[in-house]
């Protein structure tokens, strides 16, 4: 969470994060990731809310290598980055009646915004690769857009209701890094979505690329999730998976990637003494394989949690113990 930052209005994040990750054949590594963020308000006008924010981040590891031909760089490694980012934007909202059964009025709200993002770029080449944190690309990007909420108020039963009806984002970035200067314009990410009753929503999401590509991605999601936090989801994806023209896409390993067409489920149940179970499962439908399986177990009592994961892939099944304390973060946490 956010605390405040000595006695200034800035507020500060501090994510904590290690992971032991142990191999009986290849690499493995203890890792230390810490990153501390800034962030305040900048009151401009009464009509512009502006946030700047900047961090550090540094990655430390102690390598096993498990013998000469599975490591050839040093035992320990280190990565230092640096991040900043700001965001303008203006909300307006306008009330429209209407006669929807219980329904009285839609609000529309609107709001438009463009923000910067820039994380230094820093070679990585020598560094293990486990997960995503091990590899985080460098950006230099201006992102511009606008998110329309759409919500419903009545009256049901003698008594005021309000409750989300759907969205329309739509954004898209341009790219200031060099080796992007002949295609500059990331694709144009939309999403929509519609809430047909209180519990239950659909997403679509797509990226277009308008250098010739067209549609990159297509995710329709069904999600229902109760006051409890249970939830289940399924969704179908077909994906061209260019990710690394994507925006939200920080692995540089994604442009690796080929074409995915899947269907995906899961779901998390509260069960008893704080106990909650989670699965989700992933199958390819071009070659009907499992491309990922995932089971968790939490016991949350209060502040703190403790979870089991498994998580298996073709080829790697990993199990994974994580400790986590409220508001410190994930400080211990054990893979293999």
């Amino acid at each position: 969470g956010l605390i405040p930052f000595y006695e200034s209005d800035a507020d500060l994040s501090w994510k904590t994060n290690y992971v032991y990750y142990w191999r009986d054949r290849g690499v493995g590594a203890h890792r230390f990731d810490l990153h501390p963020r800034v962030s305040m308000a900048v009151p401009m006008t009464d009509y512009l809310e502006t946030v700047v924010g900047a961090g550090i981040r540094e990655t430390y590891y102690s390598i096993d290598s498990n013998g000469p031909d599975d490591w050839k760089g040093s035992s320990s490694e280190s990565r230092f980055l640096a991040d900043f980012d700001a965001e303008v934007g203006t909300t307006l909202m306008r009330d429209f009646p209407i006669n929807w059964g219980d329904a009285t009025s839609l609000v529309h709200t609107f709001r438009p915004y463009i923000n910067y993002k820039y994380i230094t770029d820093t070679d990585q080449n020598d560094l293990p690769q486990f997960d995503s944190v091990d590899r985080i690309g460098d950006r230099n990007l201006i992102m511009y857009g606008m998110n329309n909420f759409f919500t419903l108020n009545g009256i049901r039963h003698g008594k005021e209701f309000d409750r989300d009806y759907g969205y329309i984002k739509i954004r898209q970035g341009y790219d200031l890094r060099s080796e992007a200067s002949d295609e500059p314009l990331t694709p144009v990410n939309i999403r929509l979505a519609y809430y047909p009753v209180k519990d239950f929503r659909l997403i679509y999401r797509t990226d277009i690329d308008i250098y010739g590509d067209g549609f990159l991605s297509h995710i329709v999601e069904g999600n229902y999730s109760n006051s409890r936090g249970d939830f289940f989801t399924v969704d179908y994806r077909d994906s061209e998976a260019y990710t690394d023209k994507l925006v939200d896409s920080n692995d540089k390993s994604d442009k690796f990637r080929t074409k995915q067409d899947s269907l995906k489920f899961a779901t998390s149940i509260g069960l008893f003494y704080n106990l909650r179970a989670g699965y989700s499962i992933e199958r390819s439908l071009d070659d009907h394989k499992t491309v990922q399986e995932i089971f968790n177990v939490i016991y949350q009592p209060s502040c703190w949690s403790v979870e089991f994961t498994s998580d298996r892939t073709p080829g790697d099944q990993t199990y994974t113990l994580m400790f986590r304390l409220a508001n410190i973060g994930s400080p211990f946490g054990l893979g293999f």
